[in-house]
């Protein structure tokens, strides 16, 4: 990329084991390859192992994150960064408040307000060019404040992702309030920790901000949030629907579509994702017809299986046939 020096704004994602991405001077000399870049954006994502702690003459992850900064300081004092890290993964970012010409997908953890900066003011400042939130837990225990505290700073997002999630309150600490989120539009929440979902982070997004019409989870995360609710939750405001199956859901049974029809009752789109057609193959058509009967604002069914096929007999596609002419 070095041969290309027309080259203005440079954005640059990776994720590795190579302990060499954590050298400050590297990047330095990186950029000043660059004769005409105006806006460079970087987010590492480095793998925390002996071969990193050995590159960086450490004995232990304690002055880690301290050490790495030290090495952008020296060589590369003039770009804003944020170092901070989680159990696994040492993460060096610029800082996303800068004014980005373009919109951009900002992927993180939680520890992220734990980390070194080099420009304490511009991390401080309301973000810009901030399209959407990737947030990474990877099954490991973190406070909801935390998660909640990193949300705050992202207001603006129009989409946002969790993934790998296990959120405790072990320190008891009264809940932070969610800001509004006046331009999501699309919820996605990949796997709780054993699909135990927390029912007050959840209602945070899924009650209180109504104003989004996308949601996208996992088929055990909401059946355990649903069947644990004392009453049924308002999802008016849920248009599109897509649930996940993987092993860890169990089968998608018909007792469990009511908990559906009650909670999304203005649903127009459903798509089903199944990991395994081993994942649906009890009353295939009985759950079919109490889906096409019982949301009658639906327009869009898919179920798709992404491991062997879903094999509707005859018999099925006729009674199918049968339901759609009744409509």
């Amino acid at each position: 990329m070095s041969n290309l020096p027309s080259i203005e704004y440079l954005s640059l994602g990776i994720r590795t084991n190579d302990p060499i991405y954590s050298n400050g001077f590297i990047w330095k000399k990186f950029f000043d390859s660059f004769q005409s870049i105006q806006t460079f954006i970087l987010g590492l994502e480095i793998e925390i192992n002996r071969n990193l702690l050995f590159y960086l003459n450490l004995s232990s992850i304690d002055h880690l994150i301290e050490n790495v900064f030290q090495s952008f300081h020296q060589h590369f004092s003039s770009y804003p960064i944020n170092i901070y890290k989680n159990n696994r993964i040492l993460y060096i970012d610029s800082i996303p408040y800068r004014k980005y010409r373009r919109k951009q997908i900002y992927k993180t953890c939680p520890q992220l307000h734990f980390g070194i900066r080099s420009n304490e003011n511009l991390f401080k400042e309301n973000p810009k060019g901030i399209l959407g939130l990737a947030i990474i837990g990877e099954h490991y225990p973190i406070e909801i404040n935390d998660y909640i505290q990193l949300i705050n700073y992202f207001q603006n997002i129009q989409w946002i992702y969790f993934d790998s999630i296990h959120i405790t309150n072990q320190h008891l600490l009264p809940i932070l309030h969610l800001y509004p989120l006046n331009s999501l539009k699309t919820l996605i929440y990949m796997r709780s920790t054993f699909c135990k979902i927390h029912r007050d982070f959840f209602e945070k997004l899924f009650l209180n901000q109504n104003n989004f019409k996308t949601l996208k989870i996992m088929y055990g995360d909401l059946i355990y949030y649903l069947k644990q609710s004392n009453e049924i939750p308002n999802g008016k405001h849920i248009e599109n629907l897509v649930l996940f199956l993987c092993g860890a859901d169990g089968q998608f049974r018909l007792i469990h579509l009511n908990y559906f029809i009650l909670t999304f009752p203005l649903l127009k789109s459903l798509t089903i994702e199944i990991n395994s057609k081993n994942l649906f193959r009890k009353n295939q058509l009985e759950i079919i017809k109490e889906i096409l009967h019982s949301f009658q604002y639906l327009q869009s069914l898919k179920i798709i299986c992404r491991k062997g096929n879903l094999h509707f007999t005859s018999s099925i596609i006729s009674n199918l046939s049968q339901s759609f002419a009744s409509f």
